[in-house]
Formats: C-alpha cells, structure tokens, sequence
C-alpha cells in the first residue's frame, strides 16, 4: 500500500501503518509491502477547466521525495525515527488567448520526526512531528516556517486494529486540528484493507514482489508566496482530494517500480494577500498519472 500523496500525512500515517503491523505476530508473514522507507515520484494532472470562465485552465505537476534517514530504538522500548521529505508543486493557469497566463512554483520541504512505544501487547502510541517550510522560496521568511503533526494510539492484533488520535495538517488546505480514526483488517497474508479519515484504502499482494491498491484520499495544501519582491506577498490555498488505483513490482533488491492513475476531484485554490483581497476559483475534475521508484528493504524472503 502506498500512502504518500502529500507530505503532511504521509510520515506519520505510514509510519502508524509501520507499527501497525507489528502489533502481534503473522502466522504467515505479510505478503503486502509496509509503507516504504524512502521513494520518488512524479505525477502529471490533465487540464481541469476553471468554473465560470471562459475556457480558462488549470494544470498541476507534481514531484515529490521523501527517505528516513534513521531511527534509533525499538518500537518495544521507544522508538525514535527521523527522515526528510521535500515536495515541489507546479500550478499553472493557461487562458485561450495567452492574456492572462501564469506560472507558480510551490515547494514543501519538512523533516519529519516520530517517536513510538508499545505501551503493551496490543497498544502502540505514535507522535509525529513535521517541521519544515511552505513556500514560493524565492525568500525566506518567519511567514514560510510550518509544522504538522500527529498524535495517535493503534490498539488491536493480528487480523484487526484500530487507530485513533489528532492531526494538524495542512492537507485539507489551511492548517487545521482534524481527527483521525481507522479501522485495519487483515484476513490473510495477501490482504490488507483500511477505512477510516483522512485515508482509506485496500491493498492486494497475489506475492511477494507484486501488490496492487485502490485509495482515496486528501490532497490539499497551503504556501506563503512571494511576487516580483520580497514585500509582495500572499498566500496561495489549494483544497482537492484523490481517488486512485495501481500497483507495484519489484525490480531489483529494494527497488520497486509504482504506477498510479485515478482522479482529483473537489478542487479549489484561494489566493489572498496582505490587503485581504481575495481570488477564488474552483475547478472541474482531473485525471492524473503518478509514477515511482519505492525502497522496501524487508519482505518475507
């Protein structure tokens, strides 16, 4: 299963999907991947038309990488882990006659850091934080730093667990506490599957080397952004969630190839600045591909 659609969510959801499947000992070893240690992406947007306008559109790009670094400590004990995680985004606007054309580059940058203990057999308790910056970075500024973070508890065993706890993302657009639940079943080595907020999922692994997965989930975002100079400044808000499938094949060692296609649907992008004009837009639904390189350095051969 890959869960990394946006940075804000990604280290700490994968990591409590981590911990999650080692609550209890399989009786047969997983054949679906955990979430990976470090990957690389890009994901490409179709052209969504603007609402209300006269065939003005929007497309986004896509690319993000992300790697843990280390940890220190087991799980059993406390288990601190840390990583580094950067995300670029490209929005552009495209009008019919060339008039009102612009381009902006967004960058999320954070270095996500996780502690974890197993409070007893069947309890795991996870804080995540992200600190990091949101921004254009043609500057820097106090205005660019932002954090995310995460706390939760996982409680269950082998087949079933569940989680619980609080977010502060930006995912869903502008920072934001939002709760967090889950419920994980896993019937057999082959299948895992998730329902809950923000992500829900189900991932298939026929073997090991092989796993296909369906997901939806947010997409949103929120950057400080800077024009022609440093005292021209606003914020750009996106909001837009992703339903997708696809699948992953090992090539060789660690590395695993992903292709991922699906939908972003939901889609808005505010634009205010430090007068409190506001722009807003919302856009039609988009089609995008997404593809990858994994790293899983465990499995069961």
């Amino acid at each position: 299963m890959s869960v990394k659609n946006h940075a804000v969510l990604a280290s700490a959801i994968s990591f409590s999907l981590l911990c999650a499947n080692t609550q209890a000992e399989d009786v047969q070893q997983t054949l679906v991947p955990r979430p990976a240690a470090g990957f690389f992406n890009a994901t490409y947007f179709e052209a969504a038309d603007i609402k209300d306008s006269e065939g003005v559109e929007y497309i986004q790009q896509d690319t993000h990488f992300k790697m843990t670094l280390g940890k220190v400590g087991e799980v059993e004990s406390g288990l601190f882990a840390y990583g580094f995680n950067v995300r670029q985004r490209t929005i552009d606007i495209e009008t019919p006659d060339g008039s009102g054309e612009a381009s902006q580059t967004l960058y999320d940058i954070s270095a996500p850091l996780t502690y974890a203990r197993k409070a007893d057999e069947d309890t795991t308790y996870i804080i995540n934080l992200s600190p990091g910056f949101k921004s254009s970075l043609e500057y820097v500024a106090d205005e660019d730093l932002a954090i995310n973070a995460v706390a939760q508890v996982i409680e269950g065993g082998q087949y079933h667990s569940y989680a619980y706890g609080l977010v502060y993302t930006h995912a869903f657009g502008t920072g934001k506490f939002v709760p967090l639940a889950s419920y994980t079943y896993k019937p057999n080595p082959k299948w895992q599957m998730a329902l809950g907020f923000p992500v829900t999922y189900a991932s298939y692994a026929p073997e090991w080397g092989e796993n296909y997965f369906a997901k939806i989930t947010p997409n949103g975002g929120s950057w400080h952004v800077y024009g022609d100079d440093k005292e021209d400044q606003f914020d750009i808000v996106q909001v837009g969630y992703r339903l997708g499938a696809g699948g992953q094949w090992k090539i060789k060692g660690p590395f695993w190839f992903e292709v991922e296609g699906g939908i972003q649907f939901g889609q808005e992008l505010d634009l205010e600045d430090e007068n409190g004009t506001k722009v807003d837009a919302k856009f039609e639904n988009s089609g995008y591909l997404q593809l990858g390189i994994n790293l899983h350095f465990s499995g069961p051969e």
